[in-house]
């Protein structure tokens, strides 16, 4: 047998939520493990991606954590429900020999490869682009803004969101009137929204940490 054959690796793909986008990227990664593994100067052969889902709890991911060392994984690709509560189960995995890639770039310290968020500064900073130039072809727009962040300790949230407040500091009409966390889910962010609508009736802007946060939004 070839060494490819001989050497294989296991990478397992541990999400706050496997819902239809985190599930898209899994099946990328797979896609690309596919394409590794067809290669003739493979090194190695990698196994078909684990894939866990913790429906957006915690401890449920801490135990996933835990189990990817149990079961053999050689590496985790993470996106942490909570990026303190789930510090312990990444490092769980390190101190017993499990590389950890950390895609939202929470876990600075801990990791042993974290996926600095850069790619959302570039989004929030194209977003700010784009509503300083809407203000400036229409000054007299007054924007009540409500923010939906991710949860207090996701750090990457606040990378994806906080061009509000400089924009609003710029502009006399803009104000920033609500903050919440949405949890970097729907139903906690319509929820958040719908109250929102019935305490600021005014409000005529609201800008969330990613898509699913979004679409609770316009539920509400």
């Amino acid at each position: 047998s070839s060494a490819a054959e001989e050497k294989s690796i296991t990478i397992a793909y541990c999400t706050e939520i496997l819902d239809e986008n985190e599930t898209g990227y899994a099946n990328a990664v797979q896609y690309g493990i596919d394409q590794y593994n067809a290669r003739d100067d493979a090194k190695f052969h990698i196994e078909d991606l684990v894939k866990y889902d913790a429906n957006g709890d915690v401890d449920t991911q801490n135990s996933q954590l835990e189990d990817c060392v149990a079961t053999g994984v050689d590496l985790v690709i993470l996106t942490c429900v909570d990026d303190v509560g789930n510090k312990t189960g990444a490092q769980y995995c390190i101190d017993n020999g499990v590389k950890v890639i950390d895609v939202r770039g929470g876990l600075y310290g801990t990791a042993d490869v974290v996926c600095c968020p850069c790619a959302f500064a570039n989004e929030a900073a194209e977003m700010r682009q784009w509503w300083e130039g809407y203000m400036s072809e229409n000054p007299n727009t007054k924007l009540n803004i409500g923010v939906v962040f991710a949860t207090p300790e996701s750090t990457s949230s606040f990378v994806r969101v906080d061009w509000v407040y400089d924009f609003a500091d710029k502009y006399d009409t803009v104000n920033v009137i609500a903050k919440d966390y949405g949890e970097w889910a729907t139903d906690p962010t319509q929820k958040i929204v719908e109250d929102w609508i019935q305490t600021y009736p005014d409000m005529n802007l609201i800008v969330c940490a990613n898509d699913e946060e979004a679409l609770g939004a316009v539920n509400a």
